[in-house]
């Protein structure tokens, strides 16, 4: 398979969260190859603003791009969902796009850093990665992804099923 792989978080607090995070899905699907889906789960906010809770999921693709090209992909996806980023920091959102891993790659910039860096403070994104990593590997540590020790679903985290499906190859 051609392209590098990466790891996306969505989540949508406002209004149709699943009709957000689907047309998130579907704007993706048609500029990178999205490989796999994790279960939808609804979670508690995180940070200091009080919001609605968020529809969350996490996904595997693969891109001929760079991270940089990823990131506007991400930011423009979420545009077309109507995200204001103008709003307070943490704060509600229509669809948020966090890209949390890109291959093996390790990158602090002013406007990029990869891996996320927290992901591992965010339960959702920690409890599902395994679900999708297939083969990819923490730079950080070196172990596999999908041998991450998921655990019990954790605090403020509501398992919802798979929601959403990737259609069956060849299709």
């Amino acid at each position: 398979m051609p392209g590098a792989p990466f790891i996306l978080s969505l989540g949508s607090n406002l209004g149709d969260r699943s009709a957000h995070l689907g047309r998130g899905i579907d704007f993706l699907k048609s500029h990178v190859e999205v490989e796999a889906l994790s279960q939808v789960v609804e979670s508690v906010p995180w940070g200091p603003v009080a919001q609605p809770e968020f529809l969350n999921l996490v996904l595997r693709g693969r891109t001929e791009g760079s991270p940089a090209a990823l990131l506007h992909m991400a930011q423009e996806a979420e545009a077309n969902e109507g995200r204001d980023r103008g709003g307070p920091r943490w704060g509600p959102r229509t669809l948020d796009v966090d890209l949390v891993f890109f291959g093996e790659m390790r990158l602090r910039s002013v406007r990029l850093v990869i891996p996320h860096p927290r992901w591992k403070e965010r339960g959702f994104v920690r409890w599902l990665i395994p679900e999708v990593a297939g083969e990819m590997v923490d730079p950080a540590s070196g172990r596999r992804l999908a041998d991450l020790e998921a655990g019990p679903c954790p605090e403020g985290v509501q398992p919802l099923g798979s929601v959403f499906a990737l259609p069956p190859e060849g299709t």
